[in-house]
């Protein structure tokens, strides 16, 4: 079983050292001290262990057909968190590869039948943050990632937290 959870740095004394800020995240409170990672629990001995390793922030994952490979976005820049690259983890030897060159949104991901490719939802802020989420290919060994649909419309919720107020005038 392969899951996402907080890593959170431990603090030495009960003073609060922020070395980084998340501005990005309403409502949160304090995210300096934790970044989501990828985990695998082996359920026939009952323990976990952590699959990746870095300053980045896993926010979604796929499992290879074969089982060999886990395909999972992550964003590894504090000031874009909003921009994801896509790497590759071979389960056998725990090394992963980034596939992609820190330029695009990823909001999904799924392997390819064969596990050679990976369809992803995202895009590539053709126009800026209005841009609208598309359909990509991306090979598993790497490449520049493809677009494959060509409709104008938005593959992802079109509402964002700014919109939730209720309707102005008369009811």
């Amino acid at each position: 079983v392969f899951y996402l959870s907080d890593v959170v740095k431990t603090p030495k004394d009960d003073v609060k050292v922020i070395d980084r800020f998340g501005y990005w995240f309403n409502g949160l409170g304090f995210t300096h001290d934790r970044r989501k990672h990828l985990f695998r629990l082996d359920l026939t001995r009952g323990k976990s262990h952590r699959l990746t390793k870095g300053e980045l922030g896993v926010s979604g994952f796929a499992v290879s057909h074969s089982g060999t490979k886990v395909a999972y976005f992550a964003s590894t820049d504090d000031l874009k968190p909003y921009i994801s690259d896509v790497f590759v983890l071979d389960t056998r030897s725990g090394r992963s590869t980034k596939l992609t060159q820190s330029s695009m949104e990823v909001t999904a991901l799924a392997w390819s039948p064969d596990d050679s490719e990976m369809a992803l939802i995202g895009d590539d802020l053709p126009a800026g943050f209005a841009s609208h989420e598309t359909v990509w290919a991306l090979a598993a060994k790497g490449g520049p990632p493809r677009r494959i649909d060509k409709t104008d419309r938005n593959k992802g919720n079109g509402l964002n937290s700014d919109v939730r107020a209720g309707a102005h005038g008369p009811h």
